[in-house]
C-alpha cells in the first residue's frame, strides 16, 4: 500500500520510532487496492468499559484482521502459552504469547461490533468471522479473521 494511500488511517501516533518503523514496512506490505484498508494505532473501549489498544485494525477481501506487531529481535521458541526469546548475545527472556491478548482484543471487538451492527444480517456476518468452527481457515499464514496477530521483522534502531 503506497504510503500516501487514502485506505491507511493513523489514528494516533507510533509510541516510538521502531514502532513507526514497523508500521510503514507493514503498510508496504499491504496491496494496494479498492478493498484493503487498515487503521493504525486505534483504541477502542469494549462493552464492559475495558480500553484496548490495537496496533493494526486490518480489512481485506478475506475478514477483519487485529495485527500485533512486536519489536523482538533474535529467536523466539515456545508453546501455547509462553514464548522464548534469545538474543543473538545468548540472552533470553520468557513472555507471554502474544496471540492469547490478541485473541481476546479480537473478541471484545467482534462483541463490540455485534451490539453496534446495523441489522441482524449485519450481525450474522460479524458472528461467522468470530468463530473458529464456521470460518474456514485463512490462506495468510499466521492471521485468521478477527483473531489475529502478525510480526513484522525490523532493524534495530
Amino acid at each position: 500500500m503506497d504510503p500516501d494511500s487514502n485506505h491507511w488511517f493513523e489514528l494516533g501516533d507510533a509510541a516510538t520510532p521502531a514502532e513507526r518503523q514497523a508500521l510503514e514496512k507493514f503498510q508496504a506490505l499491504l496491496p494496494n487496492d479498492s478493498v484493503t484498508y487498515a487503521w493504525s494505532n486505534l483504541t477502542f473501549i469494549d462493552a464492559s468499559g475495558r480500553t484496548n489498544e490495537v496496533d493494526v485494525l486490518l480489512l481485506t477481501g478475506q475478514g477483519l484482521f487485529i495485527v500485533e506487531l512486536k519489536g523482538w529481535h533474535g529467536t523466539l521458541t515456545g508453546d501455547q502459552q509462553s514464548w522464548t526469546l534469545t538474543s543473538s548475545t545468548g540472552s533470553s527472556s520468557v513472555r507471554p504469547n502474544p496471540y492469547i491478548l490478541t485473541d481476546s482484543k479480537a473478541k471484545r471487538l467482534a462483541g463490540l461490533l455485534k451490539l453496534k451492527a446495523p441489522n441482524t444480517a449485519a450481525r450474522h456476518a460479524l458472528s461467522m468471522t468470530g468463530s473458529r468452527e464456521r470460518s474456514p481457515r485463512p490462506r495468510s499464514p499466521g492471521l485468521s479473521p478477527a483473531s489475529s496477530s502478525a510480526f513484522v521483522k525490523t532493524t534495530p534502531s
